[in-house]
């Protein structure tokens, strides 16, 4: 986030005034005024012209050395395209460019969490517009919420049988709420952790009549859980069958979050058959439970 704000405070200064490759010249005046523009940019000209006549007389050079060794997408250093965009502003004399490439990310044979963690790290180095490649349904999910998460746009388009490209575009690229309800300030986070169908060890049939009273009874207790996951053999409480979806459900509808593992419904085949909460990731279970003030583990 920083790198990226700070990529944008240097395209602020710079992309208000365009430095043709042989020197400053109309509209610019070394007096930091603007012709036939308003005096608001009168700082912005003085701060690029003491930077350029600081540092020698090639401006290029000049702003690469303050501002393209940011580790920012829209700003990496690249001469060939500093040499088109030269020869572009020498036809054109446009009065702004704005320079957007998007980067292409193939996720297509990734397990989890690796589609998520792939596009992390793409977002982590500022980029701006991200197009991703996924073949699986989960994978295409996680990467969406992950995504609207960080403040992104997402346009889903599926180009073939099982395979979707989702076109990230940087909204504002900051954190964004989930659409559930976040917890209120200062309100604890609780995240509940569910890794079998039944309750304790021992008799099958008990177990699962203990589960079933045990998320009973936390509809009765404020506040509620601010996320449930489930892994393993508790995601067997969330589908086709089980014999909790009533209580599960009245939970979901109170504004509890319901995380189910992909990975733990492929290895079950259950899937097609969630019927409470939506699949998860192994990216989104650690990062629930890091930011949860309590984990509990029935």
């Amino acid at each position: 986030m920083r790198h990226r704000q700070r990529a944008r405070a240097a395209l602020r200064n710079v992309i208000s005034c365009l430095i043709p490759a042989n020197g400053l010249r109309p509209p610019f005046d070394p007096a930091g005024k603007t012709a036939g523009r308003k005096d608001g940019l009168a700082p912005v000209m003085k701060k690029i012209i003491s930077i350029t006549s600081a540092q020698g007389a090639d401006q290029y050079m000049a702003l690469s050395r303050r501002y393209l060794e940011i580790p920012c997408a829209c700003m990496t250093p690249n001469d060939r395209r500093l040499g088109h965009l030269d020869r572009m502003i020498e036809r054109f004399q446009p009065d702004v460019v704005v320079d957007v490439r998007m980067k292409e990310i193939d996720c297509r044979g990734m397990a989890c969490p690796e589609p998520v963690l792939t596009v992390k790290k793409a977002i982590e180095q500022c980029a701006e517009s991200l197009s991703v490649i996924v073949d699986d349904a989960a994978a295409k999910e996680n990467v969406r919420r992950f995504a609207e998460s960080q403040g992104y746009g997402v346009d889903i388009k599926e180009e073939a049988s099982g395979q979707w490209r989702l076109n990230l575009t940087c909204a504002s690229c900051a954190p964004m709420p989930s659409g559930k309800q976040a917890p209120a300030a200062g309100e604890e986070k609780i995240v509940i952790y569910i890794a079998r169908k039944e309750m304790g060890a021992g008799d099958e049939e008990l177990g699962l009549t203990l589960m079933r009273a045990f998320l009973k009874t936390l509809l009765e207790f404020k506040p509620l859980p601010w996320r449930m996951i489930f892994l393993n053999g508790g995601v067997k409480l969330t589908t086709s069958g089980s014999p909790v979806l009533g209580v599960l459900e009245e939970l979901e509808q109170a504004g509890v979050e319901l995380l189910s593992c992909g990975t733990c419904l492929d290895y079950f085949q259950l899937k097609s058959k969630l019927k409470a909460g939506k699949v998860t990731n192994m990216f989104e279970i650690v990062a629930s439970l890091r930011s949860a003030g309590r984990a509990i583990a029935p």
